[in-house]
């Protein structure tokens, strides 16, 4: 599949701060100018974390200001602009191919610091992008201090452009700060900053820190990016010191707050090119800063040491005049330098071709990639039905194959996918040892014949013969679905996630009561919503559903759904609950039974007990009155999101998760009710709250208090997204691969 473009991005799209930010910029700059544009994503090994797509390139790609290209695709470019060194410290896993016409490499980043002290070998990233590119790319630093970082730099003969590539800004979006008087009425003077929170971004000592950001009652300062480090750093800190930690309030509204930004950073650091002061002046804010960035920021900005700071502001205090004339300026100068309509002129300097001389083919969609879904075998559906839950979510160019030990395999066929099944060694009675080599030879065929993009596991416990089979395909992403509420037992398995490329959360509405080892994890994980596998607003309505399940309109519908109970007991619970449905007339009862089960079905107690398999039993839920149900991931979910009265009994086998604290939490909460087997005595009076109509109402309630959003599709969306990578995170020179 060959496209043809005007641009074609290549960048790390996880990056959090100014990088990412100033690609945003060119990607809105290059529709604004009518040229048609691609990214190319990186996975480089800069950052560990599991970040989705930074949330202002997300905005494009849903917009359609830009699409994303596949590494699989012929790509023929009339500029192509890699944005950042560092993502290709390593070579590319893959090659590109890519004939551009011009290839620009942006230094967002200095070689050195201030120091001297080498911050990345630029000859060997320009030998990397020669390797992956075919050509050794022009070097575009975005700043004069970068530029003098160069000298004496050796940059494996790939020369250096004539001016800087600068970042851009869109200065009619950045709302202006006003004509709000500083310090009008004896109001403080609000004095702020903003900045990813990283000490070389501050001040080396608390002297330079307090002269710059005074510890005095007629200022207050505001800072967005602050955090213990700072504590750290100085010791403790001024009472009139605001500290907000990175993102905690939009950029936009917290330069509206201040009268005057101040930016002081430590000796040892060259700023690039300051992509938050660039916003503090588009918002017209009278900026101090070092003299270190005149060169770059004019007369937009003022410039002095940190001991000077107090009498600037008092000066422009007692001017207002001149205040205003200098945030003019300030927003003035962004717009000759900085805007957005800079980037046409800046490609045009470079290859002179009109869009409208370049037609091109008919847009493509994406090549085709599949993704390996495999779950463990399960109590229950929980592993699976997430998992489902994602594929049937994903874009249609991404194909899920499954990989299950589920004994349930038949939905996921019954869903229209294509599906293998391989036993776990307890329904084998087998050695573990043996079981786990024969398994690992099992998915290493699998993956070698789908040749998935991705793998997803879904599961407690990531398998050694898993661990050892996608070791031999680093080139694939793999993936951890871990839900949490673990026991404390389950602990020693937290080692095995450094095996996959990122751990993936779904949502727990009794967070609050989680205190299992993957709470201290979280740091390290990307976490979204509680995934549904039926969205709430895809259930069928009241009528249709009973029409559906043959129920009468006027019957008072109980669902009893208690799960497989191969693990654990719930028969006295059962029992329990069916003889206190019996006391009441006109109750029809439909016992929702287990794929998964062992043994036959149970005995129906009368004509108004039905006992039935049905999956997703979560479509038709409207047509209960209200359930009860085990305490799993997906059925406590199922009840409390989609507002359904429930009676949760919980599974409390030392090996499953904690389904007790899910139950106890809904309870308290009242959206729910708990029962335990150890309350069976009690289930009459349970049951009866629940023959209530008014408890029931209070309990809905409840429940549509709560505002969780379904996280599947944005684990499909980010799991497709890293099917279209080119890798730099590993080394493909390593012998051992």
């Amino acid at each position: 599949m060959h496209i043809e473009t005007d641009i074609l991005f290549v960048a790390d799209l996880r990056f959090p701060g100014g990088t990412s930010t100033a690609l945003a910029a060119e990607i809105e700059a290059a529709a604004r100018a009518g040229l048609d544009a691609r990214l190319l994503s990186v996975r480089s090994a800069l950052l560990k974390q599991p970040r989705p797509v930074h949330p202002q390139i997300r905005a494009l790609l849903d917009d359609g200001r830009i699409r994303l290209a596949d590494p699989a695709q012929r790509i023929s470019a009339r500029v192509t602009v890699i944005h950042h060194p560092m993502i290709f410290a390593r070579p590319p896993d893959r090659r590109i191919d890519v004939s551009t016409k011009h290839l620009v490499l942006v230094l967002h980043h200095p070689p050195v610091d201030a120091e001297g002290t080498s911050q990345y070998d630029l000859a060997a990233i320009v030998g990397a992008i020669e390797i992956g590119f075919g050509r050794v790319p022009l070097l575009a630093p975005v700043g004069p201090l970068v530029r003098a970082a160069l000298k004496g730099v050796p940059t494996g003969g790939a020369p250096v452009a004539g001016d800087d590539w600068v970042n851009l800004i869109d200065v009619d979006a950045v709302p202006p700060r006003g004509d709000r008087v500083p310090g009008a009425g004896g109001a403080p003077v609000v004095i702020g900053r903003h900045a990813r929170p990283n000490t070389q971004k501050w001040p080396d000592t608390r002297a330079e820190a307090l002269a710059a950001y005074p510890a005095e009652p007629r200022y207050h300062v505001r800072i967005l990016g602050g955090g213990p480090f700072l504590e750290t750093l100085y010791g403790a800190l001024p009472a009139n010191w605001e500290v907000l930690p990175f993102g905690a309030e939009p950029v936009e509204s917290f330069l509206g707050s201040l009268d005057v930004y101040v930016y002081f950073h430590s000796e040892r650091w060259i700023e690039a090119f300051g992509r938050a002061v660039l916003e503090a002046l588009a918002a017209g804010l009278v900026a101090i800063l070092p003299k270190s960035f005149e060169p770059l920021f004019g007369p937009g900005a003022v410039y002095a040491e940190p001991a000077d700071v107090r009498s600037v502001i008092d000066e422009f205090m007692a001017d207002p005049r001149a205040y205003r004339l200098q945030a003019e300026r300030a927003r003035a100068t962004v717009r000759a330098r900085f805007g957005l309509e800079r980037f046409a002129a800046r490609i045009a300097a470079l290859d002179p071709v009109e869009p409208a001389m370049a037609p091109r083919p008919a847009r493509r969609g994406l090549p085709p990639v599949r993704v390996l879904m495999m779950s463990s075998n399960g109590i229950g559906l929980g592993h699976l039905s997430r998992l489902l839950a994602v594929a049937k979510r994903l874009p249609p160019d991404v194909e899920p194959v499954f990989f299950t030990l589920s004994n349930a395999v038949k939905i996921v066929v019954d869903a229209g996918y294509l599906a293998e099944f391989v036993p776990f060694h307890r329904y084998l009675a087998a050695d573990v040892n043996r079981w786990n080599s024969v398994f690992g030879e099992e998915v290493h065929e699998a993956i070698a014949f789908y040749r998935p993009r991705a793998l997803v596991f879904d599961g407690n416990v990531p398998y050694g013969g898993l661990l050892s089979a996608k070791a031999a395909f680093p080139e694939m992403m793999s993936f951890w679905i871990r839900r949490a509420m673990w026991g404390e037992g389950h602990a020693g398995a937290l080692d095995r996630a450094a095996a996959f490329d990122a751990v993936i959360e779904p949502g727990e509405i009794a967070d609050a009561f989680d205190r299992g080892p993957t709470r201290a994890a979280r740091g390290d994980t990307h976490r979204v919503g509680p995934v549904l596998n039926v969205d709430v607003s895809e259930r069928v309505d009241r009528a249709s559903a009973r029409r559906e399940l043959d129920l009468g309109e006027g019957d008072t519908v109980v669902a009893l759904q208690l799960g497989s109970g191969n693990n654990y007991d719930l028969g006295g619970a059962r029992a329990a609950v069916l003889g206190a449905l019996a006391a009441y007339p006109g109750v029809t009862i439909l016992e929702i039974v287990s794929p998964v089960r062992d043994g036959a079905l149970p005995e129906s107690t009368g004509p108004r007990h039905r006992i039935i398999e049905l999956y997703p039993s979560f479509r038709l839920s409207e047509a209960f009155d209200f359930a009860v149900s085990a305490a799993g991931y997906n059925s406590f979910h199922e009840a409390i999101m989609g507002a359904i009265p429930t009676i949760f009994v919980p599974n409390e086998a030392e090996e499953m998760d904690r389904q007790i604290l899910r139950a106890r939490y809904a309870d308290l909460r009242g959206y729910c009710r708990l029962m335990r087997t150890r309350d069976l005595y009690a289930a009459p009076e349970i049951v009866g709250e629940l023959m209530d109509p008014s408890v029931r109402a209070r309990m809905r309630a409840a429940c549509r208090s709560v505002t969780a959003v379904n996280g599947a599709a944005e684990i499909a969306r980010f799991i497709a997204e890293q099917t279209r990578l080119v890798r730099t995170d590993y080394d493909v020179i390593d012998l051992h691969l």
